[in-house]
């Protein structure tokens, strides 16, 4: 609070308390001359008031959510076989196509060998026949089944090759890969996980709202989120998808938010997601000004030199400052301080005002949660 507003404040429960005393020291049988001097004085409450000010409610959801990549792949191979190299270390980021794993693979290259002659044998014999067919030395059929030799013989070695192949893991998309724990020698199969891959250029975030924001969140709007892992920083993202429904059960609705990666985040982190929502228009008031009893809060005004008990509904409160509903209006003048001694309509006294006061917009201040 500013040193002007402290210097008020004291100056009117100071006049407070010297009327009070001067009130209860004639009752005590003080001097006739001092009674009769105070007996004409004025009874008005002194008092300070600020006039309330606009400001715009701004309501912030926070929620709770566990980061994925946005693309996770668990390597397997195809076949089983012998590890004979292993091409890539833990925590390394490899390209999609990129050979991690090579299996021994032998056999499979002599497959290979043995399909390629036996096409080449097949189109050679269909080329030889081809010149003959003319002269009746070769019939149609022979040539018809020499063409369905090359067929056959194409087709084996695409298997071949296909087997080859298999025998060199590759990296089905780009990212970092995790721990592999392979060595040459190894023995693997299809069920035998290799490493997992993560592409986490961009992470997913899914976290819940509840019903009352249902209707409010929407596909492109901007969110911030915090990590313990990074207490410092802040990270921007968006909102890119949200559930089909509510959860009938918890009355949530799923939201799924992305945020750029610049390579220090990894999946699995717990971010604290946090939405900002604008709402109305409110007067807002120093929480100073706010009083309570039985009914609720309330704050006083001052109308024609009498104070006014006005009931308020708190709706936010944003630093020093409370956003109120009632029947309260922007530039309505609110006691601060001297309210000790007010009742409704009962007569008041402004304090002179003070040294200038600096300004402060409301609006520029981030809203609460």
């Amino acid at each position: 609070m500013a040193i002007w507003k402290q210097v008020l404040i004291v100056a009117a429960l100071a006049v407070a308390g010297v009327a009070a005393w001067l009130h209860f020291g004639s009752q005590a049988g003080g001097s006739s001359d001092s009674a009769a001097r105070w007996r004409g004085a004025s009874t008005a409450a002194y008092v300070v008031t600020e006039p309330a000010v606009a400001a715009v409610s701004g309501q912030r959801l926070r929620a709770v959510g566990t980061a994925e990549a946005r693309q996770t792949v668990g390597l397997y191979p195809d076949v089983a076989g012998q590890v004979v190299a292993v091409h890539f270390r833990s925590g390394e980021v490899v390209t999609e196509g990129q050979p991690l794993v090579q299996l021994d693979d032998a056999d499979e290259r002599l497959a290979v060998e043995a399909a390629s002659i036996m096409l080449a044998d097949a189109s050679a014999t269909v080329e030889r026949y081809g010149q003959l067919v003319g002269t009746g030395a070769v019939s149609t059929v022979a040539r018809d089944q020499a063409a369905t030799a090359v067929d056959t013989a194409t087709n084996d070695l695409a298997r071949a090759q296909l087997e080859l192949d298999r025998r060199t893991i590759r990296a089905p998309i780009m990212g970092l890969v995790g721990i592999v724990d392979l060595e040459p020698g190894d023995r693997v199969d299809s069920t035998t996980l290799i490493t997992r891959i993560d592409d986490s250029a961009t992470l997913i975030v899914d976290f819940t709202v509840p019903e009352r924001f249902a209707g409010q969140v929407h596909i492109g709007q901007p969110i911030v989120a915090t990590t313990g892992a990074f207490p410092d920083q802040v990270f921007e993202g968006e909102i890119t998808a949200l559930d089909s429904r509510l959860d009938a059960a918890s009355r949530t609705l799923t939201v799924r938010a992305e945020i750029d990666n610049d390579g220090w985040l990894v999946p699995g982190l717990a971010f604290a997601v946090e939405l900002a929502f604008e709402g109305a228009e409110y007067p807002a008031v120093e929480d100073i000004a706010i009083q309570w009893d039985r009914a609720g809060s309330y704050v006083w005004t001052v109308e024609e030199d009498r104070a006014l008990r006005v009931p308020v509904t708190i709706v936010e409160r944003r630093g020093g400052l409370v956003l109120l509903d009632g029947t309260l209006d922007v530039g309505d003048p609110v006691v601060i301080a001297g309210s000790q001694r007010l009742s409704d309509s009962s007569e008041v006294t402004l304090e002179p005002p003070g040294p200038a006061r600096p300004s402060a917009d409301p609006r520029s201040e981030g809203a609460g949660g």
